[in-house]
């Protein structure tokens, strides 16, 4: 009987630094022409389109980090934020002005050209200020001076050479992992993690190929448990909400809001401050009280009050709620339940119309 396993299912490893390190020896050895032509205009025109790149995100930056202080007449933290700023080697110069007054200025004079970038600081409408960066081109020299210092053209030419004659042997080497672990990839970008068990030949990739299983396992695993909570709220008989504070904007309801307030979870969600359109006239007070609490951090762990429907007809709700609080104890969103407890409360209100009918007859 033979004990020894098939061959087809013996999978061998190989390690791919050293079909690399064989295909790079090979390759210096047969290298024998290359040539580079390092097209000067084109290394300018890159370094000049990063240095654009990077002094139109800064300017943007700064015209967001200084709203805030300019609103506030806060003329410390100005300065602060134009210290921190030139310490970036790309600022040459930073400006802030308020309305036709200089408030911020300070020029490195490094001597090199400068090109400038300015925004205008605006909140609603209103024009608060304006900075202005000077960028120097230093950098450019420096990046010019780096390129050729570091990469002469000897190296060039070996490892364009390099490049070329390696290219065939390396997209064979990594062809057969890299199409699996593509495959894996593309599987869960379209929303497929039931992926079968596969084997990557090289070690270097088998640990990713390893994670990739189990991400898939884990995410599908999730995605179900998920699923199974969303069924459970959308069945739920109770409407479960999240509500902003102090926006009032509703940023979660589930749909059992149309059988507990009569109204679409689009009506709930595209209005902020919905309840205050809906809430019986005889509650109208007693609401706008109770925002106001929980805008100074007091919130009522239920409370019953009534609502007018779609239909024009009064509805009693119930609600429980947990506050959701900021770093600093604030509240800055409301979460819990609302029941229809209309029934019960009719109820009980026929119960007191028959006690109240009893007791007159017993006079």
């Amino acid at each position: 009987m033979n004990t020894h396993p098939a061959k087809s299912t013996l999978i061998k490893s190989y390690a791919i630094s050293r079909k690399l390190a064989l295909n790079l020896v090979l390759t210096v050895s047969v290298v024998l022409m290359t040539a580079l032509i390092i097209n000067w205009s084109y290394n300018s025109y890159h370094y000049k389109k990063v240095l654009n790149k990077k002094a139109d995100e800064t300017i943007e930056y700064l015209q967001a980090v200084l709203l805030l202080p300019l609103w506030n007449v806060d003329y410390t933290s100005i300065r602060q934020i134009g210290e921190i700023t030139l310490q970036n080697d790309l600022i040459d110069m930073f400006v802030v002005k308020e309305g036709e007054d200089i408030i911020f200025f300070k020029d490195k004079k490094s001597g090199f050209p400068q090109f400038f970038r300015s925004r205008i600081i605006e909140s609603r409408g209103k024009i608060l200020g304006e900075v202005t960066i000077g960028v120097t081109t230093q950098s450019i020299a420096t990046e010019r001076q780096y390129f050729i210092v570091s990469f002469g053209m000897t190296l060039i030419l070996i490892f364009i050479s390099l490049y070329l004659s390696t290219k065939y042997f390396i997209h064979r080497s990594l062809q057969s992992p890299l199409k699996q672990l593509n495959s894996i990839v593309h599987s869960y970008a379209s929303g497929n993690y039931s992926i079968k068990e596969t084997t990557i030949p090289y070690m270097e990739f088998q640990p990713f190929g390893n994670v990739l299983s189990q991400m898939g396992a884990t995410i599908e695993s999730q995605m179900t448990a998920l699923g199974q909570a969303d069924i459970l709220l959308k069945n739920l008989n109770e409407a479960v909400f999240r509500i902003t504070v102090p926006d009032g904007i509703c940023e979660y309801i589930n749909p059992s809001v149309q059988s507990v307030f009569g109204y679409s979870k689009e009506d709930v969600a595209t209005r902020p401050f919905f309840l205050k359109y809906i809430i019986h006239p005889d509650f109208k007070k007693c609401m706008e009280e109770t925002w106001e609490k929980i805008k100074n951090n007091i919130l009522d762990p239920e409370f019953e009050y009534r609502i007018i429907d779609k239909e024009g007809n009064a509805r009693w709700i119930l609600q429980s709620n947990t506050a959701l609080l900021n770093e600093k104890g604030n509240i800055i969103a409301i979460q819990g339940c609302c029941s229809n407890i209309t029934e019960r409360k009719n109820a009980e209100e026929e119960k007191r119309e028959l006690e109240d009918k009893l007791r007159q007859s017993q006079k």
